[in-house]
C-alpha cells in the first residue's frame, strides 16, 4: 500500500469522521423523521469534519506551548477535550437535536482516545530527538 500524503491522511480522517459522526446522528435521531433527522446528522457530520481537521493543529500547538511544564501534555489534552466537547454540545443544540448526550457519545469517547494517543505520539517524537 502506498504511503499516503500528509493532506491525504488529514482529508480522508475529515470524511470518515463526517460518514461515522453524522451516520450515527442519523441513527439516534431518527425517531422524530428522517428529514429532520439528516438535517442534525449534516451539521453534526459537518462539525466532525472540520473538527478532525482542526484539533490535530490545536493539540500541536498546546504541546508545544505547554513544553516547558511537567504536566504539559495533560493540560494540552484537557484544554484540546473541553474544546471539543463544548463544542459538539453547541453544534447540536443549534441544530435543534433532541438526543444530544447520545448524539455526542461516541465521538467524545473516540476523541478522548484521539487526543490521548496523539499526545502520547508527540511525547515519544519529541524523547527520540
Amino acid at each position: 500500500m502506498a504511503k499516503l500524503s500528509p493532506t491525504a491522511r488529514i482529508l480522508l480522517s475529515a470524511v470518515a469522521a463526517f460518514v461515522c459522526y453524522g451516520g450515527w446522528t442519523l441513527f439516534v435521531n431518527s425517531d422524530g423523521g428522517v428529514m429532520s433527522a439528516m438535517s442534525y446528522a449534516l451539521s453534526y457530520g459537518g462539525y466532525s469534519f472540520v473538527m478532525t481537521l482542526l484539533t490535530t493543529v490545536l493539540l500541536e500547538f498546546l504541546y508545544r506551548y505547554f513544553a516547558h511544564h511537567r504536566k504539559g501534555p495533560l493540560v494540552a489534552g484537557i484544554i484540546t477535550c473541553l474544546l471539543l466537547y463544548m463544542g459538539a454540545w453547541c453544534v447540536n443544540f443549534a441544530a435543534g437535536t433532541p438526543n444530544i448526550l447520545l448524539t455526542i457519545l461516541p465521538g467524545a469517547a473516540f476523541s478522548t482516545l484521539f487526543v490521548i494517543s496523539y499526545l502520547l505520539t508527540l511525547a515519544k517524537t519529541a524523547k527520540a530527538t
